[in-house]
């Protein structure tokens, strides 16, 4: 606060000791006038309203001050204002102003548990204001953030799918889909976030974005051992997303050791690296439906690239020149650059 207001807010105190209630209101708008963005001078004229019973005001002063402090990533000094709002007289606001108190009292009791390192209590409180308010998203991100740093990612992803699903169900798509992005960061292989986020990413035209979602879902079962579970979300989903290039994607241009560039069709190198990893991986484990249709989306993005060409045969099983792969393509002279060297898999179980 400048050197200016605090002279200011001292004549302010001076005219409220001598009951010049109307002078101080006047001198508390020139001092807002000259700090409008100043939380440290939006609590002082705030303390000095409530004082002169000016209710509303405070509360509007209070408010401006919290949320400055909060862009400024003080919450320390916005919580302290915060307390002082719950001091106002609630009688003295309607209804709507009143429930606003009552759902930060349950916030601020979850934050003040959090400063006595109480996160029990702080959960039973944020679960209280969701019982209470249940409209209101920003307690389920602070319920579901506080649930991962205390490892109970479970619990964490049903808070924010419960927020996906309300802005999914209402058809607000643009704000459903980072909640369910978020409960697929935790729950990779979760089918209800991932279908409703290839529906988001369909709507945007963002469909290319969905094929990352998919492989770390497969990828996270395979990992787990539900080589079932891979299978049947492949069967799903695969489909949906957007491992096809384009219609009219350039034609590869054989590069130095005999591969095909990669051109600006619809995946990115990395892209290309990561699909043929997790194809790789699927082959190894005995997904041979499944790597094939992911050997065959890349075959077809470069179609003159031999490695895809052979590992496509893997899992078809079948030889080369046969009706189903009749173009017998020669090995490449050495690995790609993008992607990692071919390994060799474990036989595959014959069909």
């Amino acid at each position: 606060m400048s050197q200016a207001s605090q002279g200011i807010f001292q004549g302010i105190s001076l005219l409220l000791t001598q009951h010049r209630v109307a002078g101080a209101r006047a001198e508390l708008e020139r001092v807002l006038a000259l700090d409008p963005e100043d939380p440290e001078a939006q609590t002082q004229a705030a303390d000095v309203y409530a004082y002169i019973g000016a209710q509303a005001e405070a509360y509007r002063h209070f408010h401006r001050a919290a949320e400055a402090y909060n862009r400024m990533g003080r919450a320390d000094r916005a919580l302290a204002v915060h307390h002082k709002m719950l001091e106002l007289d609630p009688a003295a606001f309607d209804e709507a102003t009143q429930a606003r108190l009552r759902l930060l009292a349950l916030l601020v009791a979850a934050e003040d548990a959090l400063v006595a390192r109480q996160p029990e209590r702080a959960v039973a409180a944020y679960r209280e204001a969701i019982r209470q308010f249940p409209n209101h998203t920003i307690t389920y991100q602070r319920l579901a953030s506080l649930l991962v740093r205390l490892d109970r990612v479970d619990e964490a992803a049903e808070q924010y799918l419960t927020v996906a699903r309300a802005f999914h169900t209402h058809g607000v798509r643009a704000k459903a889909r980072p909640y369910f992005e978020r409960v697929l960061e935790l729950r990779p292989a979760h089918a209800e976030a991932l279908g409703s986020l290839l529906d988001c990413l369909a709507e945007e035209g963002r469909e290319a974005e969905g094929a990352r979602a998919l492989r770390a879902a497969v990828e996270s079962l395979l990992k787990a051992g539900d080589q079932a579970g891979a299978r049947a979300l492949f069967a799903r989903f695969g489909s949906r997303v957007a491992l096809a290039p384009p219609q009219a994607a350039p034609a590869a241009v054989p590069a130095q050791g005999g591969e095909a560039d990669a051109g600006s069709g619809a995946f990115s190198v990395a892209e290309q690296a990561a699909w043929r990893t997790l194809g790789e991986v699927c082959l190894s484990e005995g997904l041979r439906q499944e790597a094939g249709f992911i050997f065959r989306r890349l075959l077809a993005h470069r179609p003159t690239y031999p490695v895809y060409a052979e590992l496509l045969r893997r899992a078809e099983g079948a030889a080369v020149g046969s009706p189903e792969f009749p173009v017998a393509l020669a090995p490449p002279e050495g690995p790609s650059p993008s992607a990692p060297a071919v390994s060799a898999p474990r036989a595959a179980p014959a069909p």
